[in-house]
């Protein structure tokens, strides 16, 4: 197990910042994250023949990187998906937002936490992980979100290819907080190649329709009789062969009070990999790369609170969000 810490050259020229990148290695597996907006650039996870691949989406340059359209791979908050009409409405109080995605305010607008340089807080190497902690304060008002919130988000990699990543946050306050962390997922180990041949299991019974401006519905319906059913496991080139050709749908997770069952399964045969994600959010939007850049080449799983709902913490409580991908 060994943390290894270095200066991420591009990204530090073009932004004339110190930007770090952290490699937690357990010999088998590594994975790599800057300490600008948490965002992985790699997970090296080895296929059945011992060959090791980055299961992440990426651009192609730096600049892109930065500017970063499509959230790859980034941290998400103080909220994660659409706020309509770029309102947030808390206790009788509104709050008006930027609308950076047509009228509606996505992932936390262009200063959410994706955007902030997060502070290198604590490094740990035990018998069985290695781990890392990064620190961000958000400022009472930033993109027009209310409370001073301190986040911690927490990264661990274990001996048996197990990558946590959990995050922890307090208010002085009444404020929104719903985090997620955006990466597209890829199991061949090249991005060059779709997701057809991927297959995806969600326990998951309900979910939520969107309307037409891409906000979802506040109720959930049955998944059964639709296509958004993947109790059964099915390949993605099914999902895309059909409407909507795509997903970027919330799914009402059942596993929310049994940790130990899982949310999602994604599995690639050429490559034999599979990865188990768990969660104790409610729900994941699960999202499909639609339209644009590398159109179908990954797949972002957003564990989270549902989208266009205020989730309140209040100053008394802690904000606690736990996922892991289980890699085989």
């Amino acid at each position: 197990m060994r943390i290894e810490i270095s200066k991420h050259e591009p990204f530090s020229e073009i932004l004339n910042l110190e930007i770090d990148c952290i490699t937690l290695d357990n010999g088998k597996m590594s994975v790599q994250i800057l300490n600008y907006g948490c965002t992985m650039t790699a997970i090296n996870v080895p296929d059945r023949e011992g060959d090791v691949g980055n299961v992440l989406l990426n651009y192609d340059d730096p600049k892109s990187m930065i500017a970063n359209p499509l959230y790859l791979n980034t941290i998400i908050g103080p909220s994660a998906g659409r706020l309509e009409n770029g309102v947030l409405n808390l206790d009788g109080v509104t709050y008006e937002l930027e609308t950076n995605n047509a009228t509606a305010n996505l992932h936390g607008g262009n200063t959410g936490f994706h955007k902030q340089l997060w502070e290198v807080r604590e490094r740990s190497v035990e018998m069985n992980y290695c781990g890392v902690s990064l620190f961000h304060s958000h400022k009472h008002m930033t993109g027009g979100f209310p409370g001073n919130m301190d986040i911690y988000a927490h990264f661990r990699l274990y001996e048996d290819n197990r990558l946590t990543v959990s995050f922890k946050a307090t208010t002085d306050q009444l404020c929104h907080l719903n985090m997620a962390h955006h990466n597209y997922f890829n199991l061949s180990g090249d991005c060059g190649i779709k997701l057809d041949d991927h297959i995806m299991f969600i326990n998951a019974e309900a979910y939520r329709p969107l309307q037409e401006n891409g906000i979802p519905m506040s109720i959930s319906e049955s998944v059964t009789g639709t296509p958004f059913d993947f109790r059964v496991p099915k390949t993605l080139k099914e999902v895309f062969a059909e409407p909507p050709y795509g997903l970027d749908h919330p799914f009402d997770l059942n596993n929310k009070s049994d940790f130990d069952k899982p949310s999602v399964i994604l599995e690639d045969p050429m490559s034999g990999r599979k990865m188990t994600v768990c969660s104790n959010q409610p729900c994941v939007v699960v999202y499909t790369n639609n339209i644009g850049y590398k159109q179908h080449e990954g797949i972002c799983f957003e564990m989270q609170h549902y989208p266009n709902e205020v989730r309140a913490l209040q100053p008394d409580e802690e904000f606690e969000h736990f996922t892991e991908y289980i890699f085989e």
